[in-house]
């Protein structure tokens, strides 16, 4: 079991999707810098925006596909660093 889950995922615009966490925080990732910052990434194929919102919630966290998806621990950690944590909507309040 991870730490935090990804409770729900809903593509926004651009390379960003709101993410709600089952620790009750929320709120809108932008992908965009941890896609296009290296260029040999297993990431990179979702530099296609077509492919990038192709993902879907499973086991708990964001996947694309059945062969790539990110830790919710680190999906957790970027909307923190982007938003800063009094920032974000928290639905446990």
């Amino acid at each position: 079991m991870h730490l935090v889950n990804v409770k729900k995922a809903i593509y926004k615009e651009d390379y960003q999707i709101f993410l709600s966490f089952d620790d009750g925080i929320s709120g809108i990732v932008d992908f965009k810098k941890f896609l296009f910052e290296k260029e040999d990434s297993v990431f990179t194929k979702l530099q296609d925006l077509n492919k990038f919102k192709k993902f879907s919630v499973k086991f708990h966290t964001l996947a694309w596909g059945d062969d790539l998806d990110l830790a919710p621990e680190y999906l957790h950690y970027l909307l923190i660093k982007q938003h800063g944590k009094k920032n974000l909507q928290n639905d446990k309040k």
